[in-house]
């Protein structure tokens, strides 16, 4: 979600949304809009450079289902893809990429809705909103401070009779119905899109960091404070056994064991994987996410602990004898991932283990240079080009920064000034 204070947040942020928007989900595919900058001003081009929308804003969002939050003078409103006014700048607006709303905020801190998806507002009667990316479905909060939920099309399908209410995961989401004393990332029940509540067994709690996955969700044995699995059902599938305990993606889940020092995986029956076989730890937390069906983890073995993959079956893809690599990112394809090296530059690496590239590349999109449009965008010796899946370069870097393609074209910047190019290396528009 983007929150827009002040004219030097608005501008980094509308830079961070325009290198982004033309490849996120966020985009809206069909009109083709790419947002353009001149004299310091933005508006959008089509996809042959030509002007649509007059750049006359100090900011803009991403186009979304035809609707652009545009700003001047720290004031937001509403266009359509025409360029049309559909609500007057003079109010605060958040959206976030992917996410059928924004969040229009009047004067006196009271919020509505604008659906892009019918091109309504709704009344300013909520105090609070809480929107994220790739959901469908909203808590909002009355001025009496309960909670209840919207939909993308402004349906209030669920009241505002709740303490507090969290997102929607698989259908489900948390709700507190009681006090909100001495909580710990804890609700009292889960609620379905039909209002239906479920409760858990009692002398437990939902654990609400992870929501619902794979049908399942954490529950705390509240004597011991172990942490186990819950069905939808509301039955103990797990037993709490552990201090720490993530959400199962896929068949597995980590969890961790304070009295042994032990992170380790357990199948969707609560089985040991294998103790030898540990969850990477990011700070305090760990993760445990599988990306195109395999994972980043720890081995330990006659040679100490190693780094290696392992695929949504436990099995143990490789095993990494480089010295040189010192972390391989998730996979951002079936075949292909980035990895760094000690000296924090990346290359490609594939489920064999066996190296694409040398890491010759010294920096990676914002992103972590997605493949789109069969390329990726990666810098060289201080310039941006673009790789494709076999690290050849398809367009030689020469520019200050590159992002990712959408449709056909890509934002570079050269000079301090701001171009779109498409696949052949054509200019298609350049700030002047």
């Amino acid at each position: 979600m983007h929150r827009l204070k002040n004219l030097a947040t608005l501008m980094l942020t509308v830079l961070f949304l325009l290198y982004s928007c033309v490849y996120a989900e966020g985009f809206d595919r069909d009109v083709n809009l790419y947002p353009i900058r001149e004299n310091g001003k933005w508006g959008f081009m089509d996809k042959t450079g030509n002007i649509i929308i007059i750049p006359s804003y100090d900011a803009v969002s991403v186009c979304i289902n035809g609707y652009i939050a545009v700003s001047n003078n720290e004031k937001w409103g509403i266009i359509n893809c025409r360029g049309e006014s559909i609500i007057p700048i003079k109010y605060g607006i958040e959206w976030t990429e992917n996410c059928s709303i924004f969040v229009v905020k009047d004067t006196n801190d009271s919020f509505a809705l604008f659906y892009t998806e019918t091109g309504s507002l709704s009344d300013f009667k909520f105090r609070n909103v809480v929107i994220e990316q790739g959901k469908t479905e909203y808590p909002v909060q009355s001025f009496d401070g309960l909670w209840g939920y919207v939909n993308a099309k402004g349906d209030e399908f669920i009241p505002c009779i709740f303490i507090n209410a969290y997102l929607f995961n698989e259908g489900w989401a948390g709700v507190d119905i009681n006090n909100l004393e001495n909580r710990w990332f804890t609700c009292d029940a889960l609620i379905n899109q039909s209002g239906e509540i479920l409760f858990p067994p009692e002398g437990y709690s939902i654990i609400n960091w992870d929501g619902v996955s794979e049908g399942l969700i954490q529950i705390q044995d509240n004597k011991n404070g172990l942490i186990g699995y819950m069905n939808m059902q509301g039955e103990i599938v797990i037993q709490p056994t552990w201090n720490y305990a993530h959400a199962f993606h896929g068949t597995y889940a980590a969890v961790e064991d304070f009295s042994t020092d032990k992170r380790y995986y357990i199948d969707i029956s609560g089985k040991t994987l294998d103790t030898r076989i540990t969850p990477p730890a990011e700070g305090d937390d760990i993760s445990t996410a599988f990306s195109y069906g395999v994972t980043t983890v720890f081995v330990e073995s006659s040679n100490g602990t190693e780094l290696a993959i392992m695929d949504d079956t436990g099995s143990i893809l490789f095993i990494n004898h480089n010295n040189d690599i010192a972390w391989i990112f998730h996979y951002f394809d079936t075949e292909r991932a980035w990895y760094v090296n000690n000296h924090g530059l990346y290359g490609l690496i594939n489920k064999s283990g066996q190296l694409i590239t040398y890491a010759d590349y010294e920096c990676l999109n914002e992103n972590g240079s997605p493949l789109i449009e069969g390329v990726m965008p990666v810098a060289q010796k201080g310039l941006w080009g673009y790789i494709d899946v076999d690290g050849e370069w398809v367009i030689t870097p020469r520019w200050e920064k590159a992002w990712p393609f959408c449709n056909g074209l890509a934002l570079v910047e050269q000079n301090n000034r701001l171009m779109y190019i498409d696949h052949e290396e054509n200019v298609i528009w350049s700030e002047r």
